[in-house]
């Protein structure tokens, strides 16, 4: 039972680590839009 849930756990961290690359990334390209309007 528990190891079902650590690797559900694992799972969520994998999923959240890849969105938080995907924020950054837009983040960054973002701040880079807005560097080269201004």
């Amino acid at each position: 039972m528990l190891r079902i849930i650590h690797a559900r756990s694992e799972v969520h961290f994998d999923q959240a680590r890849l969105l938080m690359r995907e924020y950054r990334d837009a983040v960054i390209a973002l701040a880079g839009a807005t560097g080269a309007c201004t």
